[in-house]
Parts: C-alpha cells; sequence; structure tokens
C-alpha cells in the first residue's frame, strides 16, 4: 500500500462572528494572504448576501466560493477556495 501524497496546502476554518464590518474583512485578507491560504471556511459570516464584489474585495480573484446566508443576524457559513490548487488532491472538486 503506498502513503499519500503530502499535502501542502493551507486550511484556514474560524468562528468570525461576522464579516460585515470592514475591518473584520480586512483582517481575513491579511491572514489568508500572510498564511497563503488554499481552503478557508468561516462560521458565523451573518451576511445575508455573499456576491462576487464581495469574494473579490475579501480575498482576490484566485478564490471561488459559496456560500450560505445567514438568517436575520444568526448563522452564515462560506467556504472558499483557491483555484486551482485544490484539483490535484482531489480531481473532482469544482
Amino acid at each position: 500500500m503506498s502513503s499519500p501524497a503530502p499535502c501542502n496546502e493551507n486550511l484556514l476554518i474560524w468562528n468570525v462572528r461576522g464579516l460585515n464590518s470592514r475591518t473584520r474583512r480586512n483582517v481575513v485578507r491579511d491572514l489568508v494572504t500572510q498564511e497563503h491560504v488554499s481552503l478557508l471556511t468561516l462560521q458565523e459570516s451573518k451576511l445575508d448576501v455573499c456576491n462576487d464584489a464581495l469574494v473579490l474585495n475579501l480575498l482576490g480573484s484566485d478564490f471561488d466560493f459559496y456560500a450560505l446566508p445567514a438568517t436575520n443576524t444568526y448563522g452564515g457559513i462560506f467556504l472558499a477556495w483557491r483555484m486551482g490548487h485544490l484539483g490535484s488532491l482531489y480531481p473532482n472538486f469544482p
């Protein structure tokens, strides 16, 4: 049995407690850049709308994403991945 290839991807999983403030979005953006994050999951985004413009501002153009909106001021899940990085590990990944 062969051993799996080493994974050089950085993951960030964070209960962010809201992405509505510019300051919080800047912290996320800086951390993703500094740590070369390839897969990002944020819980409690508290965003009722998450669109391409917000993700472009938050992460740049290298990421694709999926988001579940918050209900009122509760919840919200945000998943983003750096395009092209996870395909080598997971060939069926979008």
